[in-house]
């Protein structure tokens, strides 16, 4: 039968080439209708879309009255104000720290120092940010605290490092083995 067709399209000419020009065009069409189907009847993602906010996700997810709503905007406006001089010192404790790096005489007593303080601003922060989600989760029912206990969860298990791909070993000189000591400056 394949053999009847090519040989009716490639014996009649000029007449043939526009049925073989219109087939093309109607399968190129088929396509892209097809194509417009699938990425139109994508299932919806979980957790807050691109162009949304936690915010909102959270608003709607939880169900909040227009009070809770006012009162969740209140606190955020708070956590906000407060982690935001916490995020910069971390961000200049770091700046600072990586600064060292071209200097041969970087102490180590003050790298640890600095590595610390960089440590204790982001336990801080991490503190600051649990408090905050206790602040919200004591201003809703029952129903919604165990919904915002999911999508907290949920939330951690999202900025969790993925696990290592297999065949990739980690960091070069392989996995899983302590650094060196920093070399002992005089």
């Amino acid at each position: 039968m394949l053999y009847n067709i090519t040989q009716l399209i490639f014996s009649s000419g000029m007449k043939n080439l526009k049925l073989l020009t219109t087939i093309v065009i109607l399968m190129v069409l088929i396509n892209i209708a097809l194509l417009l189907m699938l990425w139109m009847n994508r299932p919806p993602k979980a957790g807050p879309s691109p162009g949304g906010s936690a915010r909102d996700y959270l608003v709607k997810e939880l169900s909040l009255t227009a009070e809770q709503t006012k009162q969740y905007d209140s606190l955020r406006k708070g956590h906000h104000e407060a982690i935001i001089s916490l995020q910069q010192d971390i961000r200049k404790r770091k700046e600072d720290l990586f600064a060292t790096l071209g200097e041969p005489s970087a102490d180590s007593a003050a790298i640890d120092a600095a590595a610390a303080k960089i440590a204790a601003a982001m336990a801080l922060l991490d503190k600051q940010t649990y408090y905050h989600f206790r602040q919200v989760r004591a201003r809703l029912l029952p129903g919604q605290q165990q919904k915002f206990d999911q999508v907290i969860q949920k939330a951690l298990r999202i900025m969790q490092l993925p696990p290592a791909r297999e065949g990739h070993e980690g960091p070069p000189g392989g996995g899983g083995e302590e650094l060196p000591p920093p070399p002992s400056i005089p």
